[in-house]
């Protein structure tokens, strides 16, 4: 992970824990690591896990994909996003605070929450039809699009 990406997951977990719908959050790890001692080497997660994960207080379960500024998720992280958010869980990448708390308020706003199921559904049809990728960028310009309503 960057040094800039790291800064930015830091900045976006200290905004998860202040947000009243938020029951918890952690920061996931994958890769290859080697054991104490010259132990064997361990596989920790698994590709396309997102970077941060939890759990709202409405019982469903939330991963956001940080990245920094001009990077987009790899294929893996789009079929997780999507995978997540077709199972009634909430998920998204963002590069800065903003899009992060805009991908946990949006579908947490009651008045907006049916516009989240909406927008599921729709992806739900196309998802066959189209690629995974277009599918996270519409998602994408979607959720902007809501949250300036």
């Amino acid at each position: 992970m960057a040094k800039g990406e790291r800064k930015i997951q830091t900045a976006i977990m200290s905004m998860l824990m202040d947000l009243p719908m938020v029951a918890h959050a952690h920061v996931t790890t994958n890769g290859l690591f080697k054991g104490k001692g010259g132990g064997a080497w361990l596989n920790i997660g698994y590709p396309g896990q997102l970077d941060i994960v939890g759990q709202l207080r409405d019982g469903r379960y939330f991963a956001i994909e940080v990245k920094t500024p001009g990077e987009e998720p790899t294929e893996l992280q789009d079929n997780e996003i999507n995978f997540i958010t077709r199972n009634n869980g909430v998920a998204g990448w963002a590069d800065n605070v903003e899009d992060a708390n805009r991908i946990i308020e949006l579908c947490c706003r009651p008045e907006k929450s049916q516009l989240c199921d909406d927008i599921n559904r729709h992806l739900d049809q196309l998802s066959p039809h189209i690629q995974q990728r277009e599918t996270s960028k519409l998602l994408r310009r979607a959720v902007d699009e809501l949250t300036s309503l």
